[in-house]
């Protein structure tokens, strides 16, 4: 092999190895999008589950989009486990934008009685806690977690406001 071989091919390597780390980078300056609660419906509901459709509002702080092939995720309300689910539903969430994904979440009866106990006991409480907390699968890239916590004004649902 000649020099200006060896010369070329040291050039390729240091330029790949350029890219590599400048890929690396940019993936540890990735910053943890906000995934928070938009809506509840229940979808339908049988003698041991209900199905509810959550709407997910993902905001991506990043200067660059995101691209979501499905995530994992679960809900907490009044700090006590709610419901979960899986989706495979992709969406790419614009750089500095927002955008909201529909998914489906499965709680156990069990699970609803308890908490409309507790809202019976919180004595005509304004507002419910929710956690909402899971991973984003995103295309060929690691696993981006998230996790969130909000209210729900109950007195504007109940239109006690």
């Amino acid at each position: 092999m000649g020099r200006m071989s060896r010369n070329f091919l040291s050039i390729l390597v240091l330029v790949g190895l350029i890219s590599l780390a400048g890929c690396a980078g940019l993936f540890q300056h990735l910053e943890a999008p906000h995934v928070s609660l938009a809506d509840v419906r229940l979808r339908d509901s049988t003698l041991f589950e209900q199905r509810y459709v959550l709407f997910l509002r993902i905001q991506n702080p990043n200067t660059f989009a995101i691209p979501v092939q499905g995530l994992q995720y679960n809900l907490d309300l009044a700090g006590e486990p709610f419901a979960q689910g899986l989706a495979d539903k992709g969406v790419e969430i614009p750089a500095m934008g927002s955008a909201i994904l529909e998914v489906e979440a499965v709680s156990t009866t069990v699970a609803l009685v308890k908490q409309l106990q507790r809202m019976g006991a919180s004595n005509g409480a304004e507002k419910l806690g929710y956690r909402v907390q899971g991973v984003l699968h995103l295309g060929g890239r690691p696993r981006l977690p998230f996790d969130y916590q909000g209210e729900i004004n109950l007195a504007g649902l109940l239109g006690r406001q």
